[in-house]
């Protein structure tokens, strides 16, 4: 057999290959698997914010080149990170000649959530997506109900090309949704809601849930930190304990905040082990240790939290190394149980005041957050602020006779329930202080 009669061959084969992969159409219900990851300068077109997004297209051929199906989701980690001001957590750009038969399904791949009683056969399937761009949520589904799926999403359109059917398909795998996954490294202002001593299922402690929902949607709040005694009167005994639904659950139904708790003396009369364990059963808990760094904050804001309760050197040596070793971050912020001044009725926390005093004077801390007597109150040492937010749930009575000598200077102390806004920026940060009605009881700023 000679060399030309080789080629021929050859020749005839890629011939009947070429036209196949480029002429024949392919069944709808077949998958495009040639998928590609377009380019990091074009996922910057999405509607969602840049940093969660990630979207594929289809490899296109010769003839429809310029023809697209995009999928761009709110994205972390292969998670749908979503908040409680933008519902919208999928958008979908579809090239404006595709103009019928435009379809995205979502499949539950495994996993158990309340969302598949939504569902055909696992699937929920969008119909007639417009060319275009376009922001979808899931019609009528709570988003806590979705949590636990893990879905594919395919999104699917077609054309013609000389009488015959194409299709264009984009998909992404493995897709899980969790309403509390959190990155604040690029905010350039954090909105904080601060309460403490609250876990007491009381109408007061409904009721201060109630105006902290109100004004954390007027202020737009990114989190929560509680100053401890989470749940009274001993804390709880396990993840399953009933007093998690009576006494965080059912009392803040409508704040969809991450809430980063640290542990008062309450807690820890119980099993402060399953308040740790308890951020892995509801995602808006974030109790990662008995003392921790807040993770995801910007690069000019430091915030630990502080187990009082249970001070040691060990702890000691954490918070000074951690707040000594950031000299670049602008603010430096502690949390922890126990005040360290204080007119209440515990009054001035002897046992921790000259260790915290020592680091905050040491590292340049500018704000130390508290509870543990159950009032509201702000202190001042220098360039040193210290509040006092125990009033979540109950107040008692505080001493107003208290003489303070320099540098200590009590600014301002009420026994109003209620709860703070924290909000902070680069250039300062501001504490506000509210009653129950929501009412601005008094604020003060502190500028760098």
């Amino acid at each position: 057999m000679n060399k030309k009669y080789i080629s021929s061959i050859l020749f005839v084969l890629l011939f009947a290959f070429s036209y196949f992969v480029f002429t024949v159409p392919r069944d709808k219900n077949s998958p495009i698997s040639n998928l590609e990851r377009l380019p990091a300068n074009e996922q910057q077109n999405s509607l969602l914010d840049s940093d969660y997004i990630d979207f594929y297209s289809t490899t296109s051929t010769t003839q429809s080149r310029n023809k697209y199906f995009k999928i761009y989701i709110n994205k972390k980690n292969n998670n749908l990170a979503l908040n409680s001001r933008e519902k919208k957590w999928l958008e979908v750009q579809v090239s404006s000649d595709l103009k019928f038969d435009n379809k995205l399904d979502l499949t539950v791949v495994s996993g158990s959530c309340s969302f598949q009683s939504k569902m055909i056969n696992n699937k929920f399937t969008l119909l007639n997506i417009r060319s275009g761009s376009q922001l979808f949520e899931l019609p009528g589904a709570d988003i806590d109900q979705m949590f636990g799926c893990v879905f594919d999403i395919i999104g699917r359109a077609s054309y013609k090309i000389s009488g015959q059917t194409r299709w264009i398909e984009a998909q992404i795998n493995n897709i899980t949704f969790d309403n509390y996954l959190w990155n604040f490294k690029d905010k350039k202002k954090l909105t904080i809601l601060v309460f403490g001593d609250w876990g007491k299922g009381t109408t007061s402690q409904r009721l201060v849930g109630e105006a902290m929902t109100k004004t954390c949607k007027s202020m737009a709040c990114d989190f929560a930190v509680t100053t401890g005694d989470n749940i009274y009167e001993s804390g709880v005994r396990s993840v399953a304990d009933p007093l998690w639904r009576s006494r965080f659950e059912n009392m803040y139904p409508e704040l969809r905040l991450l809430v980063f708790p640290v542990l008062g003396n309450h807690d820890h009369y119980g099993n402060p082990q399953a308040q740790i364990d308890y951020s892995n059963t509801q995602r808006r808990w974030k109790l990662p240790d008995y003392y921790y760094e807040l993770a995801q904050m910007p690069s000019w804001l430091q915030i630990l939290g502080l187990d009082t309760e249970k001070w040691d050197q060990d702890q000691y040596q954490f918070a000074e190394n951690k707040f000594c070793s950031q000299a670049i971050k602008t603010w430096k912020f502690a949390i922890g149980h126990h005040p360290v001044f204080s007119a209440g009725s515990h009054g001035d926390s002897w046992m921790i005041m000259d260790d915290l005093l020592s680091i905050f004077n040491k590292c340049q801390v500018d704000l130390y957050l508290a509870g543990h007597d159950h009032h509201q109150e702000h202190l001042e040492m220098a360039n040193l602020d210290f509040v006092v937010q125990g009033a979540a749930a109950e107040v008692r009575s505080v001493n107003r006779n208290i003489t303070r000598t320099d540098p200590v200077k009590s600014k301002f102390a009420s026994t109003k329930i209620g709860f703070s806004i924290l909000e902070v920026t680069q250039r300062f940060y501001k504490v506000s202080y509210f009653d129950v009605q929501s009412k601005l009881l008094y604020s003060f700023v502190r500028y760098k």
